[in-house]
């Protein structure tokens, strides 16, 4: 089994749970050409073993990175929906099912928001996404 924890936006847990997984699970089930290793559907079409295939999936999940940014709380069925998020505001770090993220601010500029949701998921301080000058990435906006 292969778990994907790749959300960047709260301080790392403590405890059994690990980071939430987001968008990031996506990066890992595909094939991205710039990627420079297998993720689990290439190396599945190569004709690797289910072992080797998870190893590729874990080692993918270990370097991927993402952060919600959301201007409204999505509904769950069943669920009253939340009123948390006033006009004028947004929430950085939302979780995928209407979790409380990080924080909620007043709304930003998008090239302030890009900013902040890198400098969070690259913070030498969480260490989440190993990456150095020079590393090749692949940035998915996901909406």
């Amino acid at each position: 089994m292969v778990l994907v924890g790749d959300d960047c936006a709260l301080p790392p847990p403590r405890g059994i749970a690990g980071r939430r997984g987001l968008a990031g699970t996506i990066l890992v089930h595909k094939v991205f050409s710039l990627v420079p290793f297998f993720v689990a559907g290439a190396a599945a079409d190569a004709g690797l073993s289910l072992a080797d295939v998870a190893a590729e999936a874990k080692h993918a999940s270990e370097i991927v990175g993402t952060m919600g940014v959301a201007l409204s709380v999505c509904t769950l069925p069943g669920q009253v929906t939340s009123d948390r998020l006033g006009p004028g505001l947004m929430e950085l770090g939302l979780g995928i099912h209407g979790e409380p993220g990080a924080a909620v601010v007043d709304l930003q500029p998008v090239d302030v928001v890009v900013s902040h949701v890198l400098q969070q998921i690259l913070s030498l301080e969480t260490k989440y996404v190993p990456i150095t000058r020079g590393s090749r990435v692949v940035l998915m906006i996901n909406g």
